[in-house]
């Protein structure tokens, strides 16, 4: 559209001040919220990288439930950095975001909080 009417489009430079300002609006969400830690979210690059790496959807089919334990395994663990690869750690008080294949949680969405509760890691024995 822009070539007919004469037009020319920087697309790299689009691109880069688009990354720029998705960077400052994470910033600025962030420090509305307070809390002193670095908060994760999952946004576009996030789910590409889950769809990219053949990590379905978490089934939260038993988020409607009340009061129930799901057991659920654990697909990809993000922190500040992107998404760890298997057997890489994180430092002591560092936070991290947990991919499951199962939740009974309620993710927020369209100005609705957040579920809270408790993960309980058991091990395979």
């Amino acid at each position: 559209m822009a070539e007919e009417a004469g037009l020319t489009v920087d697309s790299d430079g689009f691109t880069n001040e688009m990354e720029a300002q998705k960077q400052r609006s994470r910033d600025a969400r962030a420090k509305a919220k307070g809390g002193g830690t670095k908060r994760l979210e999952f946004i576009a690059e996030q789910t590409a990288w889950l769809a990219e790496n053949g990590v379905k959807a978490t089934d939260d089919s038993s988020k409607y439930a009340w009061d129930v334990e799901t057991a659920a395994s654990i697909k990809a663990v993000f922190g500040t950095d992107g998404f760890l690869e298997e057997g890489s750690s994180v430092g002591s008080g560092e936070t991290v975001g947990i991919v499951l294949d199962k939740s009974s949680f309620y993710a927020e969405a369209g100005g609705q909080e957040a579920d809270l509760g408790t993960l309980v890691i058991q091990s395979e024995d």
